[in-house]
């Protein structure tokens, strides 16, 4: 079972670490699902392998239009993107 993160900004002097660990995660594991490759969900998305491997490894802040882009290519909502999962 999956749940949304609670609506809150991040405190002062935290970092948005805790939703761009979920988004990498996300993204890792809807990868591993549908056996793509950075540079295969790159030329899906229309954005390059490097970003994409940030993006995985929660080192950026992604803007909306490359979450939604992503969540395209991966065939999800782009609110999939901020579900945890809980099993």
């Amino acid at each position: 079972m999956e749940d949304a993160l609670p609506n809150r900004p991040p405190s002062r002097g935290e970092p948005a670490l805790t939703e761009r660990m979920l988004i990498a995660d996300v993204v890792n594991r809807r990868m591993q699902e549908l056996h793509l490759t950075n540079p295969e969900l790159g030329r899906l998305t229309g954005l390059n392998a490097a970003l994409i491997s940030n993006l995985r490894n929660a080192r950026n802040n992604a803007t909306l239009d490359t979450l939604a882009r992503v969540a395209h290519a991966l065939e999800i909502r782009v609110a999939d993107l901020f579900l945890r999962r809980t099993d």
